[in-house]
């Protein structure tokens, strides 16, 4: 009975949690206020840079590191590349890439910047293939990165797609962007696939596009759940997306299921309405942050997390488990040599992996597919740790 009393007990943090996902505010960006700045997430940190200022229409070239653990701010290196706004970053293994954008009052650019955040430093590469713009969508599939849409000017709106390769530095042009041509669409990559949606081609869109890497074909899929509007954020967390707020500064949040190709309203975002903010995932969580909220540029910081209340139930500093994400093996450590077994439950609380562990050091490859995990790791039917596990 104290087994199942146990199971039943943490079976219901799960499914409590799962249904109540929860936005905190972190720390506000360690920079100014801004809206139309970039961002991007390496390893277990996170990045804001550039952008402007709305009403001094000061524009920026300042970046900043975001550490989830010590809630902070560290300012890095300014970008490379100068004063810039409405650019884009996406990351690519270890090292982070911003490009194109509009330095100043120019109408588009076509500059690209490596970041390496181990020696802090910005390298110059290849020119985005495509002409200069500003107001483009990119993101990272594997070790691709790539770029599309977005706005020069009198030279209009653009529905042109491309490939970055890091490894030779070169740009490829793709199929065009199944929609129409246009600029503030947002987009994000889920399990090898990108997403374009919603965006501004003369009127405000709510049509939303799957790429496919593979066979370079653009599918139309499900139309965004919280209709017509452009500037919005979004990220990826395992197998779903999310994109929320946009102009004219909502705040409303939902969530992308691929398997079913449906849309979910979620718990509106917790910082208010606004429009052009910066939105980037570390491991399970999803951050969104500054923006415009059509008069004031903003510089809040907020989280959203499906498993808070359990962390703070079961935080065991003496149990670690890496790396985390994961790509399938993990090393779980245990600075006490204790009898332990190991729990995997996903999301909807189905137990998916079990394994007694008993050394100090042990390392573990359950097969689980891409998605987000809760795990429990017990003594003697005694819960001593719980978290999170990321595979990706």
């Amino acid at each position: 009975m104290k087994k199942l009393f146990l199971f039943l007990f943490f079976f219901s943090i799960i499914t409590g949690i799962v249904a109540q996902a929860n936005w905190t505010q972190r720390a506000d960006f360690g920079g100014a206020a801004r809206d139309g700045a970039v961002g991007f997430s390496i390893g277990n940190m996170g990045y804001i840079g550039t952008g402007v200022d709305n009403g001094s229409n000061f524009f920026y070239k300042d970046f900043w590191e975001f550490n989830p653990v010590s809630n902070s701010w560290t300012q890095k290196a300014d970008f490379g590349g100068g004063i810039t706004a409405f650019a884009v970053g996406f990351s690519i293994a270890s090292k982070g890439y911003v490009g194109t954008g509009a330095p100043s009052s120019s109408t588009g650019d076509k500059g690209f910047w490596e970041y390496d955040p181990t020696l802090n430093t910005w390298i110059q590469k290849k020119d985005f293939g495509g002409t200069g713009r500003a107001q483009a969508v990119g993101f990272s599939i594997g070790s691709k990165g790539y770029i599309g849409t977005g706005r020069n000017g009198s030279l209009g709106a653009f529905k042109d797609f491309w490939q970055y390769d890091p490894s030779n530095d070169s740009w490829t042009k793709k199929s065009d962007f199944g929609g129409t041509a246009r600029n503030f669409s947002v987009g994000f990559a889920i399990a090898g696939k990108g997403y374009i949606g919603t965006g501004d081609d003369g009127a405000f869109k709510s049509d939303f596009w799957e790429y496919d890497t593979l066979t370079d074909v653009w599918v139309q899929k499900a139309n965004f759940g919280g209709g017509s509007r452009r500037a919005a954020a979004g990220f990826s967390l395992g197998s779903k997306g999310y994109i929320g707020t946009g102009e004219p500064a909502l705040n409303d949040f939902w969530e992308f299921d691929p398997s079913n190709n449906t849309w979910t309203q979620k718990i509106n975002f917790g910082g208010g309405g606004r429009e052009f903010a910066v939105g980037f995932s570390i491991g399970a969580n999803g951050y969104i942050g500054v923006g415009l909220t059509s008069v004031t540029s903003l510089k809040d910081f907020w989280e959203y997390s499906f498993t808070t209340g359990m962390n703070q139930n079961y935080n065991n500093s003496s149990i670690s488990i890496y790396p985390n994400p994961t790509v399938g093996e993990f090393t779980i450590y245990c600075s006490e040599p204790i009898l332990n077994s190991l729990d995997i439950y996903d999301l909807c609380g189905k137990l998916v992996f079990q394994k007694t562990i008993n050394p100090r050091l042990e390392k573990v490859n359950p097969k689980l597919g891409r998605g987000i995990y809760l795990y429990k790791i017990l003594d003697k039917a005694k819960i001593i740790s719980t978290g999170k596990l990321v595979v990706e």
